[in-house]
């Protein structure tokens, strides 16, 4: 199963904040209720003002792209994705949110639809993380829908490894070494377990839960390109090395 919660009076959070500097990777699988205005799918920020968060988003109302949005008293980034999310409470979508540095900012809609922020905003002051609402003072931009498989990184993940994680791969196949707060988010304990570190999420009101995104637990696959073995000495008879499968061959 997964979370899900109705937009209003729900959301989980942890006064202890994951990343507090870049890099960082956000990502987190979502489907929605309808189309209420703006809603916050993950967010670290300061708990005691409105004004410092961090925050993976969808960015309006109706079909809308996802956006990856920092604000520091004003100072800002917003990038957003080229295409939209236009799915449903059955339809699971993937976003995901890096910042490489203070002028290096991305988002991706399901693995895809690259959209990029460079503004200049430099971080201070965080220590909360919030899932279904912003990590602000004031929990509001509340999430109306599914929740699951959330995760956040202290480095920027590359392309290859953001669409590995698109493809249903847990997060804690991506990076392990790397990964600093990993919630599955199947909606039958509370607080919400982080089963990699120790920010387990405290559940406001009562979160329901739904029919959890298919996720694969196998290794994810990789390309291996084999090294040759030794030439072997030149034979004088003969003019030419090939090299095959099975070894050299003097011909």
């Amino acid at each position: 199963m997964a979370r899900a919660t109705n937009g209003f009076t729900e959301w989980m959070f942890s006064n202890n904040a994951p990343v507090t500097a870049y890099p960082m990777t956000f990502a987190i699988w979502f489907n929605v209720d309808g189309f209420p205005p703006v809603k916050t799918l993950i967010s670290i920020g300061d708990k005691d003002v409105d004004t410092k968060f961090i925050q993976l988003m969808i960015t309006g109302d109706g079909p809308s792209p996802i956006g990856w949005r920092g604000d520091m008293a004003g100072s800002t980034w917003n990038a957003e994705t080229t295409t939209n999310y236009d799915g449903g409470s059955l339809v699971w979508g993937h976003a995901c949110g890096v910042s490489a540095s203070a002028t290096d900012h991305s988002v991706y809609l399901n693995g895809g639809s690259k959209g990029t922020d460079t503004a200049s905003v430099t971080l201070s002051d965080i220590d909360s993380v919030a899932v279904g609402a912003r990590a602000s003072l004031t929990k509001t931009v509340l999430h109306a829908g599914g929740l699951a498989e959330g995760a956040i990184w202290n480095v920027a993940l590359t392309e290859p490894e953001i669409q590995i994680l698109a493809l249903g791969y847990r997060p804690i196949l991506v990076r392990p070494q790397s990964l600093v707060a990993y919630w599955p988010l199947i909606g039958k304990l509370s607080p919400e377990p982080d089963i990699f570190s120790n920010f387990n999420l405290n559940i406001v009101d009562t979160p329901g839960q739904r029919d959890h995104v298919r996720v694969n637990y196998a290794v994810p696959p990789k390309i291996i390109i084999p090294t040759p073995p030794p030439i072997p000495p030149h034979d004088p008879r003969r003019s030419v090395v090939i090299y095959s499968p099975g070894g050299y061959i003097s011909v």
